[in-house]
């Protein structure tokens, strides 16, 4: 939502107005999702700010610089209003690692979030989270 303060005269009208915008915020349910090759998988955020910012995906390469993910070669990018998604059909070993959903506005605020893709749970087999007190 926007922001606004008003300057007002002395006989009481407006003089001018300012808009300030509120940056992208950028939330995911979950910062790491586990599936074997082969699986489809699928990212989804949330993102709000004004004015309404434009999203997009990247994935950090083995250099830690971010690579953008495109429409095609298995991966599906679904805008929406306030979400976004990010669906891959078959995952394979490379898709492996940390997803950006990167947010930005007209006026060149950003905001964003990650999500680690793995192949294997964090949990070893024999144990389980409710024994660690997680739940």
């Amino acid at each position: 939502m926007y922001s606004y303060w008003y300057l007002r005269s002395s006989e009481s009208k407006i003089k001018s107005c300012k808009i300030l915008p509120d940056p992208p915020v950028v939330e995911v349910k979950t910062d790491s999702i586990h599936s074997p090759v082969d699986k489809a998988v699928e990212f989804r955020c949330s993102v709000h700010g004004q004015p309404q910012p434009t999203q997009s995906w990247y994935k950090m390469d083995g250099n830690n610089q971010r690579q953008p993910i495109r429409q095609g070669g298995g991966y599906q990018l679904r805008p929406g209003h306030h979400t976004s998604t990010l669906h891959i059909e078959r995952v394979k070993q490379g898709d492996y690692g940390t997803y950006i959903c990167y947010a930005t506005n007209a006026f060149n605020q950003w905001g964003n979030a990650t999500i680690l893709l793995t192949g294997k749970s964090v949990f070893p087999k024999n144990i389980m989270p409710q024994n660690l007190g997680i739940i």
